[in-house]
């Protein structure tokens, strides 16, 4: 099962977050991304039209030699600004260099409108 982790967005605003992976609950052993490609979606229930997609990318190891266990995901200010919702569902998923999928975080996503509009 994938990490639940429900964030709250500002429509319009930029979103971004960094996640670490671990392969056991203690962090001692690294989940490795390296050739991995990572992306994620933001739907208002599963298998209906993707409302934004998410950037995501594998992060450089924090040292040199160490994993490739973080990935940046982003949802643009453009992307939050065109979702017409309150609320909606997001996941990240990773194709592994040797095609293993994984999802890697999944949860609910809670938008709160904007009040300025900028020219």
């Amino acid at each position: 099962m994938p990490a639940p982790l429900d964030r709250k967005i500002y429509q319009g605003d930029s979103k971004v977050f960094v996640i670490g992976l671990w392969s056991n609950r203690y962090k001692r052993v690294a989940f490795d991304l390296t050739g991995a490609t990572v992306a994620g979606q933001v739907r208002a229930a599963p298998g209906s039209t993707v409302l934004a997609t998410l950037a995501c990318t594998v992060l450089e190891p924090l040292v040199e030699g160490g994993p490739r266990n973080r990935v940046r995901v982003e949802l643009t200010a453009a992307a939050s600004a065109a979702l017409a919702v309150s609320e909606a569902l997001y996941d990240v998923q990773a194709t592994l260099a040797d095609g293993r999928i994984y999802t890697l975080l999944a949860g609910k996503l809670y938008v709160t409108p904007d009040i300025t509009r900028l020219p």
